[in-house]
């Protein structure tokens, strides 16, 4: 099977699972908005921000560094020493990292809704279940078991959402009973893998090597400032606008911000989950020139559909935001194109940054990263009080541009990969003109309006991006035929 082919299936089998679990997870998000109030929904945010920075640090990098390490061991034993040293360093890593935030936590207890005792054992419980299951899912991804990994994660999603509903509806009102039926759930998940990777016989304590250890700690730990300083990237206007503004505002910020986020899930995600094995292990087969090969392809690929996502928020965030958060989030509409178009500029990082893992230069990426989180938390600092919400989403636009333009440099440098300009200019002039001409489209009805406007939007984008390309159209055309044989 090529390469080519072997991306767009399993990026399709991640695509499929993703789309399963977010419709799920997008279920219970009208649920949410209209069980909480706007601050409630607020402080969850504030919660997942608080677990988000955290979970870099409890992990340290251990996933990544499984999925670099295990093409180099040959044996079953080898197997086992490496998975069993990972978990064995996440545990003492989570810790340490728990015990500091505790410490932390106790000097600014009166930021948060929950009291110190709920925040800690919620805290707690959900660090070490969500770190643990980062590494199953490098485990996972290195064995290529997309279909496992998928299921499970599913599971993970999904079961912790409908526990934590079920029993702030039923048993604990109010969010502190969702967040204790979300992590409880997770914890028993958690205890559950553990018992199957020991029952086949990959995880056993007497296997735990400290210098298995190290060696996974070398490569990560330079994640770990990447890692913590792109959440930060993400979740420290969370922070900000609650202490400029409050947690009203917070509120209305994160529906916006969140429902950006599906659009990582759908395509962001699916791409770094595939092809980071994948030119791992072309990189070492066949070299520096099939492996930028292989990247350029995928990048052009990528730039079409992030283009044509852009172009569908654009025309549909106003009617997607009341339709699933209800009126009251309203003004979270105009956030959503700025998060939107942020998060998929910095996706193609995931292509063009490869040169920092094949040649172990992450200390780099972890560089940029931490310039790039200071100045979105200056600009924070300075456009909230001026421009609102609204001000945290100029910062994160221009964070990112700047992120995305240090990344391309450097990376360049080390593997480079060609930027596809003609066809990026091209995808880019089909996206306007699908905006204009669809921009007008109202109807009395929410639902038809958006969609209507989605189905036209995909339909006239890609009949044009059908026009253009060649290559499209004879893989097409090749592809109907031999399905009518």
């Amino acid at each position: 099977m090529s390469l080519l082919k072997q991306t767009a299936q399993q990026s399709f089998l991640y695509v499929c699972f993703q789309v399963i679990g977010l419709i799920l997870s997008f279920l219970s998000f009208p649920i949410m908005t209209r069980i909480f109030s706007v601050s409630e929904y607020g402080d969850l945010a504030l919660v997942n921000a608080i677990l988000a920075i955290l979970i870099p640090f409890a992990k340290c990098g251990m996933p990544t560094s499984v999925i670099k390490q295990y093409a180099l061991n040959a044996t079953e034993t080898d197997k086992t020493i490496l998975y069993s040293s990972s978990l064995g360093g996440i545990s003492i890593y989570f810790t340490i990292v728990f015990v500091v935030y505790a410490i932390i936590a106790l000097f600014t207890k009166n930021y948060f809704v929950l009291n110190i005792k709920q925040l800690l054992l919620v805290i707690g419980i959900a660090l070490l279940s969500r770190s643990m299951q980062s590494l199953f899912s490098g485990f996972y991804r290195s064995e290529e078991k997309v279909l496992t990994l998928n299921v499970v994660g599913i599971i993970f999603r999904v079961g912790s959402i409908i526990v934590g509903i079920t029993t702030c509806l039923l048993i604990i009102k109010g969010l502190y009973g969702y967040l204790l039926g979300t992590v409880v759930f997770e914890g028993v998940m958690t205890l559950w893998m553990i018992g199957m990777f020991y029952w086949k016989n990959v995880l056993d304590v007497k296997m735990i090597s400290l210098s298995e250890i190290k060696t996974l700690f070398a490569f990560g730990f330079p994640l770990i400032c990447f890692e913590a300083s792109s959440l930060v990237n993400d979740y420290a206007d969370r922070f900000l606008i609650k202490y400029f503004l409050d947690s009203t505002q917070l509120g209305i910020y994160s529906v916006g911000y969140n429902l950006s986020l599906y659009v990582q899930g759908f395509i962001t995600a699916p791409i770094w989950m595939t092809v980071f094995p994948i030119y791992t292990k072309l990189w070492e087969t066949q070299g520096m020139e099939k492996t930028a090969s292989y990247l350029a392809t995928i990048l052009k690929a990528y730039l079409c559909i992030a283009i044509l996502v852009l172009c569908g928020t654009l025309l549909v965030s106003k009617e997607f935001v009341i339709l699933a958060a209800t009126e009251k989030y309203y003004p979270a509409a105009q956030v959503v194109p700025f998060v939107t178009g942020s998060i998929l500029l910095y996706g193609t990082y995931h292509i063009t940054g490869a040169g920092f893992y094949l040649l172990n230069k992450t200390k780099l990426i972890a560089m940029y990263m931490v310039i790039c989180a200071m100045l979105h938390i200056v600009l924070n600092v300075y456009l909230i009080p001026k421009y609102q919400i609204m001000g945290a989403a100029y910062s994160t636009v221009i964070s990112y541009i700047v992120l995305t333009f240090l990344f391309t440099k450097k990376a360049n440098s080390l593997l480079r990969i060609r930027w596809p300009i003609k066809d990026a200019i091209v995808y880019m002039t089909f996206g306007v003109i699908t905006a204009l001409a669809l921009w007008h489209v109202h109807l009395s009805n929410i639902v038809a309006t958006l969609l209507i406007k989605f189905f036209a939007c995909l339909t006239l984008y890609m009949g044009l991006v059908f026009l253009y390309d060649r290559n499209l159209r004879v893989k097409a055309v090749s592809l109907i035929r031999n399905r009518a044989r």
